[in-house]
């Protein structure tokens, strides 16, 4: 488990066992967390210049650590201030803490790489081929659908369902 030590002492608070997502914030409606699921003060600035010193936190993330929107956060050696809270992302995997990509590709010493890219269909239609597609060109990429994920959930419920009427 991680440690988050006291956010309104005089060091803010240190990261460690926490999930960080990278958001592209000249996409900013292509990203996990969007503008409108600021709960709380604001998205990251929209350059990436702007944006390299600045960090959103999950809500649930940040009033579980008594984590505040001004506070200070440390990462990698690094400090950012906590701008805005989100609500759950698109898809609902929420990552503890989003930071701009490319800042976060530089801390990972990744950069130019990613583990994860979520592409969004211009229709329901579309989903099927454009998962295709990615398969074919990204080699050993795992293609996850909403159906898929839809299929994996009610799976689980239907297990749930027959292990509680035993």
């Amino acid at each position: 488990g991680g440690e988050v030590s006291d956010p309104h002492g005089p060091g803010g608070f240190e990261f460690s066992d926490r999930t960080v997502s990278g958001i592209d914030v000249r996409k900013p409606d292509l990203a996990m967390v969007t503008p409108d699921q600021i709960a709380e003060g604001d998205y990251l600035s929209e350059t990436p210049r702007q944006a390299r010193g600045e960090a959103v936190l999950d809500l649930g993330f940040a009033r579980q650590n008594g984590i505040a929107v001004g506070d200070k956060a440390e990462l990698a050696g690094k400090e950012f201030e906590v701008v805005g809270l989100a609500g759950g992302p698109l898809g609902g995997d929420a990552s503890n803490l989003y930071l701009e990509l490319g800042r976060l590709q530089q801390l990972a010493d990744r950069q130019g790489r990613v583990n994860r890219i979520q592409v969004r269909a211009d229709s329901s239609e579309a989903v099927a081929g454009l998962a295709e597609e990615i398969s074919g060109q990204i080699e050993g990429a795992e293609v996850v659908t909403a159906a898929d994920l839809v299929n994996r959930v009610g799976g689980s419920l239907e297990d749930a369902d027959d292990l509680s009427s035993r």
